[in-house]
């Protein structure tokens, strides 16, 4: 049997993970755009790129494109009559 006391720390640290990344990108995509010039030539590459903000905006109806396409392909695997030959 599991240790219950255990069980959600692994969901813990996944959900740190995608929250840091979330804030990466919102400081990229958004925050960076807002501040003045930074020294760091790093973060002065990130404030200066024009794309990167662009990506969950196009990334978005390619999801949903991909979505539709999985739903249909088990739609019509779940419905595939197979008959002897």
């Amino acid at each position: 049997m599991q240790n219950l006391d255990n069980y959600g720390s692994g969901r813990r640290g996944n959900t740190r993970a995608l929250e840091s990344q979330f804030e990466g990108f919102l400081y990229a995509a958004i925050l960076s755009k807002l501040l003045p010039p930074p020294e760091n030539p790093f973060l002065s590459a990130i404030q200066n790129d024009r794309y990167y903000c662009l990506l969950l905006p196009l990334t978005l109806p390619v999801l949903v494109v991909a979505v539709y396409l999985h739903w249909l392909s088990m739609k019509l695997f779940r419905h595939l009559h197979i008959t002897e030959l």
